[in-house]
């Protein structure tokens, strides 16, 4: 029963701090699109491999999960930065984007990158097999619903984000 306990804990654990990462990186993609185009939100969500690279390289990252340095990654790197400031320099010019989307949409990649990285960090590939993910997203659920549904309420109080039922 112990062994079942600390399987549980691992679970949670890893499950909670996926789901505010998670929740970060879809409000920030959302939050975005208010202020920029859908074409420019996708491609520019579409950065996360970047970033996802850049952080594998960082200290963040345990030593065994970094990324090795490549000097044609890093070309990559730029070229990918380059056409980040290439739309988000043309969504500035333009009457449908904002830098203000832009950048929102471009935290939301590095969200992602961070969820993406932290469960490579916490699950190993030898553990993966064994891994339950079917409570791992359940418990994501659960941590959305009980954990960040009052930000609901929160949002709608401050006048952040405002409810309003649909016209029917």
């Amino acid at each position: 029963m112990d062994e079942f306990k600390k399987e549980v804990r691992f679970v949670v654990k890893i499950s909670a701090i996926f789901a505010l990462l998670w929740f970060a990186s879809n409000y920030a993609y959302n939050y975005g699109l208010l202020y920029t185009s859908v074409t420019s939100s996708v491609i520019l969500s579409s950065t996360n491999p970047t970033w996802i690279y850049l952080i594998s390289l960082s200290c963040i990252v345990p030593q065994m999960h970094r990324k090795k340095f490549s000097i044609i990654k890093l070309l990559l790197v730029i070229t990918s930065l380059c056409g980040f400031i290439t739309i988000a320099m043309q969504d500035k010019s333009s009457e449908g984007g904002s830098l203000v989307g832009d950048l929102f949409t471009v935290l939301s990649a590095i969200f992602f990158a961070f969820y993406s990285i932290f469960l490579k960090v916490a699950i190993p590939e030898e553990q993966e097999s064994s891994f339950k993910f079917s409570w791992f997203l359940g418990f994501v659920g659960l941590i959305n619903d009980v954990a960040i549904l009052p930000l609901f309420f929160i949002f709608n109080w401050t006048g952040l984000e405002v409810f309003q039922w649909p016209n029917r």
